[in-house]
Formats: structure tokens, sequence, C-alpha cells
């Protein structure tokens, strides 16, 4: 695929060639089947090329760290001269067909969900073998992402208004800041994981063209390796957000799902959605700045950028469910539905219980045995315990148990505050009669041997009587009726999460 070119190129050959496209960088002239890339001698917030020794450097490092991609494409570095003078420098590349730009296939509706999957391929494969360091890992850190944040949003505020909604920017500051709040442990497992490289850091559709014998990407960032240094979910999540950009949220899911596949990694959905908004932000801003340059319709396109960021924020907001209630209300099939429904983590105080005592589930009185005092301290302590836990790595949780004890309520509390998760609270109700026939049928399984391993609960009717004597109000939590169809139900429930 490589085509020779010469070692320079004078300028004015250069200039009387098409210009190719033009962006705030640099321009790129078609010159047969070759593209030249000068960049414009400006100086920038975030890079500086004003010198012909600024931009020499940044071709280099242009071509050295796009090769890693796509090396028979960038073909080298030459001089740009006038009167045998060097004036500046070009990025020399081959000329991809413009109607094979990922961004144009979608466009026309072609099918291309095999190049997704190819692309997914493809990044999987380099982040493997990506550079790694305690510099790059740095750039993975709670501390770096937050400064990454706090300077978009601190640029993109200058836009609010006349390009941007400011009530926007101000939900998006609020979210991603909570977000981070609580994320701690998550970020730092990351960092020991190995999960930090030197990346892409611009991933767009604009820049990547599929081939028939693989898809191209080309144009990563080589100006600042702030931006393109970082968690492997960034690369993921730049794709993902523009190809939902361009209409194609189905596209963008299932490039995320295969990138997971290929990888054989583990990745918390709240992230996706947080690196999402973070590549929105940047996105948003980028056209923000267009738009007070009097392109078209960019001032709108920022604006449904900062809609698809705030949008990824509350979708990735790590949330704490308790779903309690007296035995039998149906609290534990709820749970679970939610858990299917939603992909959310539940730990459950039976399931606890069984693992402090050993001992199966068997009819006992009520405050003896595994549900003495004790045993029901130790039950609530380890399950509210995993629960802090799972949500500083991101994860959503539903605890499932009575939580007939006030204190355990506010316990629960404690930690979504302490986590920045958003609290709810459920109490599920039914008719005593139901109940009842509820825990005889259970009493049954828990005899017959092809269903006792999984019945985890030992309540009967004498037990539930007792509890509901005991049980505090619950003013805070919003009641659940089971009497219903468990889809009634978990209707109800889906409304109250919001």
């Amino acid at each position: 695929m490589a085509t020779a070119h010469p070692a320079t190129i004078e300028r004015d050959v250069l200039q009387s060639h098409a210009v190719l496209a033009e962006t705030n960088l640099a321009v790129l002239f078609a010159v047969g089947d070759l593209v030249y890339k000068v960049k414009r001698p400006l100086a920038f917030a975030f890079v500086d090329q004003r010198t012909l020794a600024d931009r020499q450097r940044l071709c280099r490092d242009e071509l050295m760290l796009n090769r890693r991609f796509s090396p028979d494409v960038y073909v080298g570095v030459v001089d740009v001269v006038d009167d045998g003078r060097v004036v500046d420098s070009a990025v020399v590349m081959q000329r991809m067909p413009s109607e094979r730009s990922l961004t144009r296939l979608v466009r026309a509706g072609a099918p291309v969900a095999s190049c997704v999957r190819a692309i997914a391929r493809n990044i999987a494969r380099y982040h493997a073998i990506a550079d790694r360091s305690d510099e790059i890992s740095a750039a993975g850190s709670l501390a770096a992402m937050s400064e990454l944040w706090q300077l978009s949003l601190t640029e993109i505020r200058e836009l609010a208004p006349p390009v941007l909604d400011r009530s926007v920017l101000d939900e998006i500051a609020e979210r991603s800041a909570r977000y981070l709040a609580g994320r701690q442990p998550l970020f730092d497992r990351r960092v020991a994981l190995g999960l930090i490289v030197d990346g892409h850091g611009d991933l767009l559709a604009d820049d990547i063209y599929c081939l028939d014998d693989g898809p191209r990407l080309l144009d990563c960032l080589e100006f600042d390796s702030r931006f393109r240094c970082g968690d492997v979910l960034l690369d993921v999540a730049f794709l993902a957000m523009d190809l939902e950009r361009l209409g194609r949220a189905d596209l963008g899911a299932a490039f995320i799902d295969a990138y997971v596949e290929l990888s054989d990694e583990h990745h918390p959905t709240s992230l996706v959605d947080h690196y999402i908004a973070y590549r929105a932000l940047v996105r948003a801003k980028v056209l923000g700045y267009r738009a007070l340059g009097g392109v078209g319709d960019a001032a709108a396109e920022a604006n449904r950028l900062l809609a698809l960021a705030a949008d990824h924020l509350a979708l990735g907001e790590v949330r704490l469910v308790v779903v309690g209630g007296l035995p039998a209300t149906g609290k534990t099939t709820l749970a679970e539905q939610l858990s299917r429904r939603k992909g959310w983590t539940v730990l459950s105080t039976d399931a606890v219980r069984r693992e402090l005592t050993g001992a199966p589930a068997t009819e006992q009185p009520f405050g003896e045995g595994t549900h003495d005092a004790d045993t029901n301290a130790a039950t609530y302590g380890r399950l509210l315990e995993r629960a802090r836990v799972a949500l500083g790595q991101g994860e959503r949780v539903i605890l499932d148990g009575s939580f007939a004890d006030r204190r355990w309520r506010a316990e629960a509390r404690d930690v979504a505050d302490a986590g920045q998760a958003m609290l709810t609270e459920l109490c599920c109700i039914a008719p005593r009669a139901l109940a009842v026939d509820r825990l005889v049928a259970r009493s049954r399984a828990r005899t017959d041997d092809a269903t006792r391993a999984t019945v985890l609960s030992d309540a009967t009717p004498a037990i539930a009587e007792e509890m509901a004597r005991r049980f505090a109000p619950w003013p805070s939590a919003t009641t659940i009726d089971t009497s219903a169809t468990v889809d009634d139900a978990l209707v109800a429930m889906l409304a109250a999460l919001g």
C-alpha cells in the first residue's frame, strides 16, 4: 500500500493542490494518492505550534504515535521548502477513500457491524501491548480524572452563554463530581490492574476507515499525553459516544460489548457511562469553539452533546436500593427481578446469614438460633460492608433483607452517603393471608430434598407475626404492594427508582 514520496516538497506546489480538509490545528492537501498535513502556526491553550521547531517535533510525534495503529497509512514526514529554505513540516499519509469513512457509512445506513467489531479487536490488541509506566498510570488516577473534568468544565463555561446551556453544564458538573467523590477504590483498582495505557485519545468515526482488509484508525492525539494516556475505557468511550452522536447508540453498545469480550476484561457499566459523558463534554467544547467562529449548526450539535453527557451521567449514577419488608412479602423475588432488569448486584441477608452460620434454613423460634441478636448484627454488618465495597467500585447494589430495625436502615443511609450513592428505600407489603400461604409453601420446599438447597429463608408464620409486631415504621420508604403480579410490583418498583 505504501507510496514513495519526495524528501521535500515546495510550498507553492503544495498550495497548488486541493485542500482536502481544514481543522483548527492543520490543513490537509491532497496530492495524488497522498495527503500532506501541515500544522497551522498557531497557539491554543492546549498546544503551541507557532515555531518551525514546534511543528517539526509535532509532525514527528504524530507519525510515530499513529504508526502504532495504522503503520501503512503514515508514510513519513517531509520538509516544506520555499526558495531552498525550510519553512514548514508536513506529515505524509496515504489518502483514504472518503466514501469508506465510518461516519459516511453510518450516515448512509451501510452495514458496518463487522467493521465495528474489527475496530474493537484492533483496539483490544493494541491496549494489550500499549506502553505502561508509573507516569502513564498516574494519568488514570482519580486526581487526574478530576483535573480533566475541571479543566474541560472551566473552558466550556466560557461558551455559556451564548453558545451552551448553563443549566445543563451545572448538572454535568454536579453529577460528575458526585461520581468521582465516591470512587477512589475503583480508580485505585484499575491502576493496580494495569488498565491505564498510552492510548489513541481521539477515536472518532470521522478518522476511521472501513477497508476490505480491515479498519484503519487515524489521527491519534499527539500534542499532549495528558489527553492521550488514561484508562482503556477512555478510548472505547470516545468511539461509543461518537456512534451515539451519529444516531447509532446500538452500534456504540455493540462496540463496547465486543471490546469487553475481546479484551477479556470487566468494566463497571457506571464507569463506561461516566467516560462516555466525559468524552461528550470534550466534544461539545470543541464544537462550542467552532460555533463562536460561526460554523453552521455547531452550537446546536454542541448542546446535543451536552445533553448526551448529562444523560450518561444520570445512567451511570451509583445507587443503593434497600428492598425490605416482612417475610414472604416478595422482597427477594423483586430484588432478583430488578437485578435481572438492570444488571445490578444483589446482596441478601439470607445468603449472608447462611455463610456466617453454615446452617441450612430450618424453622426456629423468633430471636433464637441463627436469628439471635448477635447473628443479626453480624449479618447486617457484613451485608453493609459488602455494599460499601461494591459502591466504591462503581457497582449499583440492591440490598434484600427485612430491615425491620431502624438501626440497619440508618446504617444503610450512612453507607450510601459515604459512597456518594443515590439511596432508594422500598418496603414490600402483602395481605397477611397471602404471606402466610407463601410461607407455608416455602416450609414445604424446605423439607423437599429437590428444593431444600435453594430455600435460604427460615421464616415461619409465627416468626412473621412476631416480626410484624416489632417492625418499626418506615416513613422514608416507598411502599410496594406485591399482592398482584410480580410484573405489576416490578413496575411500581421501577417507578419508585425514577
